[in-house]
């Protein structure tokens, strides 16, 4: 069965077959007709061409070190707050206080904007417990 347009089917003695595309069969490029040279020449392989790494572009790539760094300082002054609320309601807040106070003093900045946002976030939020402690 042949296939000539969509919804329409013909039957067929066998298979059909574009003119030389026999498997043992190939004619070269250069005694093909123009149309088929053209496509041999534009459906060679080719490599794609190399794209410059981000730093030799001189864009800033952000230390993932830093941002670790940055962020685990962070989950540090998150349980200090809820070490100071847990003091809280034991009614001794002196040294979770200071505890919380001294990692809000020192939060580093992350290569990362986005984390410098959230970090920000943790210390306005540290001050307010803080003055809520006192």
């Amino acid at each position: 069965m042949r296939i000539d347009q969509p919804g329409n089917t013909a039957a067929s003695a066998g298979p059909a077959r574009k003119r030389g595309t026999h498997p043992n069969f190939a004619i070269p490029p250069e005694q093909a007709a123009p149309a088929e040279a053209e496509q041999a020449q534009t459906t060679a392989p080719t490599q794609p061409p190399a794209l410059p790494s981000r730093a030799a572009t001189g864009e800033f790539v952000p230390d993932a070190a830093d941002d670790r760094a940055a962020a685990a300082h962070g989950d540090s002054v998150l349980n200090a707050m809820a070490g100071l609320q847990h003091a809280l309601l034991q009614g001794d807040t002196t040294d979770a206080g200071h505890a919380l106070a001294a990692l809000a003093r020192t939060i580093p900045r992350a290569a990362d904007p986005r984390l410098n946002a959230v970090l920000d976030s943790v210390a306005l939020r540290a001050a307010v417990e803080l003055a809520r402690s006192k």
